[in-house]
């Protein structure tokens, strides 16, 4: 990509359209987890500078807006607590299975691979966690 920089905004929109998508497929782990695979594999190993640093904003990005889709339970709820604790929840996941992915990415094919796997694991096993303790 000529403009690596654009990373943390694409993920950032990302989100949405990837929204629209888990309502015909109710696999959110998988599609995003795909998803993160691909702007690491094509995008952010293909920059020249600054890799480890466009993870981790594409990372943030991811999740912020994420959490600004469950704005409706903080509006629900009349807290802005269930907004918090998702973005608190949620962003160090994020964080964890997109240096996974890039860390496997980063030494080959079939490592990155595994490390999308791991990271598709891991999101699903935080997401069934998630739902026992609301």
């Amino acid at each position: 990509m000529r403009y690596p920089t654009l990373v943390p905004l694409i993920n950032a929109f990302a989100v949405f359209p990837l929204w629209l998508i888990e309502r015909l497929i109710p696999y959110p782990f998988l599609l995003e987890e795909i998803f993160k695979y691909f702007v690491v594999k094509y995008i952010i190993i293909s920059a020249s500078k600054q890799k480890l640093n466009l993870v981790f904003l594409s990372a943030f990005t991811f999740s912020l807006s994420e959490s600004f889709l469950y704005l409706s339970q903080t509006f629900l709820s009349g807290s802005i607590r269930p907004f918090i604790f998702r973005l608190v929840i949620t962003l160090p996941m994020h964080m964890l299975t997109y240096v996974i992915i890039y860390l496997g990415t980063a030494k080959g094919a079939f490592k990155g691979l595994i490390a999308l796997i791991i990271a598709i694991f891991i999101h699903f096993f935080f997401n069934q966690i998630l739902l026992q303790t609301l």
